[in-house]
């Protein structure tokens, strides 16, 4: 049971989740909690996103029930407690799992901790454990206890602590099914013991984990050819068969949306961990449209951005049609998706940012840079081919 304390912090946590400023200044009333219906959340999303229709769908209503799980388990005055439901986002890097999170959390107004699982290793040894990422939490909500008991996880990379199949070796287990098993704390939501250093006294505190929404998300490299071997699919064209006779075969980038927890589980993964994991949400590698859309069409794009930039200080920035294309078709290449806008865009625009000039950039511009950035000259052509 809670004790009347827990019950008044969980409360004040609740009411303010949406006014996330508002949670660290006591001269400020607290708003009334206000449940955004999926549809709400993903048209939010919809702004800032481009693409992934399924996977926004699943991050709005998971978003949605967590909250609306919250709000009936304090009008039942602590006794009603549904299970919540966390997610993983699985996709190439650059395709938008991380920066879908925030935009969630931002519109929200919840606390969000982005952690690296890259960094994890068992209790004892050299590296972050998993009770870190609940203090990230913390950090992340200003050391607001009530504020971070209702916010999100996203822990990134969440392939990389697969366990991996060995065999002769005798090496502790540092990593893989021992962080997955610490993990377990917090993706099933239990209570979490924790101690903190207030100048020269220690206070101890504690938070419910099942109040916090974790997704969790990794570009899983390797993950399609388990699903390939699970499904029988071969690649090699076979020889006596007519076109008739021939069975279609799936795109190589369409495979990820077959994949199934037996797959995760050849991948890696405890099959506890993934019974805590119910939805899984699969997203493609952006397009070129895509990407142009990113650059250019988005709410915050990046050329309105660095057109802002240009006009604070008296200058025009203009861009070509067919110079944000070349961008979006270089960013392809490049295998980092969205990621690669940014460093394609600082390296065309140097030159003017630097002599605070006039800007007209054309296709031949981006042409011009991409041996800056470890391209072949003739992108376009090999794209083309």
């Amino acid at each position: 049971m809670l004790s009347q304390r827990e019950r008044d912090h969980f409360g004040s946590a609740l009411d303010a989740v949406r006014s996330k400023v508002e949670l660290f200044k006591d001269d400020v009333q607290q708003k009334e909690f206000e449940l955004s219906t999926p549809k709400e959340i993903y048209e939010h999303l919809d702004r800032f996103v481009v693409g992934q229709e399924r996977a926004k769908k699943i991050l709005s209503t998971i978003a949605h029930n967590h909250y609306k799980r919250l709000l009936i388990w304090r009008e039942s005055g602590f006794k009603k407690r549904l299970d919540k439901t966390n997610c993983i986002l699985i996709g190439p890097t650059g395709s938008g799992k991380t920066f879908m999170v925030k935009q969630l959390a931002d519109y929200l107004k919840v606390p969000c901790f982005i952690a690296d699982a890259n960094s994890l290793t068992a209790a004892g040894y050299v590296g972050k454990d998993a009770e870190s990422i609940v203090e990230g939490l913390i950090d992340a909500s200003d050391g607001n206890y009530d504020a971070a008991a209702s916010g999100i996880i996203f822990i990134d990379e969440f392939d990389k602590i697969a366990k991996r199949k060995t065999s002769g070796t005798k090496g502790k287990d540092v990593g893989g099914e021992s962080v997955q098993q610490a993990l377990l704390k917090i993706i099933e939501g239990n209570v979490m013991e924790f101690e903190r250093s207030t100048g020269m006294t220690k206070v101890k505190f504690s938070i419910d984990t099942s109040n916090i929404l974790v997704i969790v998300g990794g570009a899983f490299v390797g993950l399609e050819d388990i699903i390939e071997k699970r499904k029988k699919i071969t690649r090699s064209t076979p020889i006596g068969f007519t076109q008739k006779d021939a069975v279609e075969v799936p795109d190589r980038s369409e495979i990820l949306q077959y994949v199934k927890n037996e797959d995760l589980e050849d991948f890696g993964f405890i099959p506890e961990i993934l019974g805590r994991l119910p939805l899984m949400a699969v997203l493609k590698e952006l397009t070129v449209s895509d990407l142009v859309n990113i650059l250019s069409k988005v709410e915050g794009n990046l050329v309105s951005q660095y057109t802002d930039l240009f006009e604070f200080s008296k200058t025009e920035l203009v861009f070509d049609d067919e110079a944000i294309e070349e961008m979006a078709k270089v960013a392809q290449t490049m295998g980092t998706g969205a990621r690669s806008l940014k460093t394609i865009m600082e390296n065309v625009l140097l030159e003017p940012m630097f002599n605070l000039e006039h800007a007209h950039i054309t296709a031949n511009d981006i042409e011009k840079i991409q041996p800056q950035l470890g391209n072949d000259s003739k992108v376009k052509a090999t794209e083309s081919t």
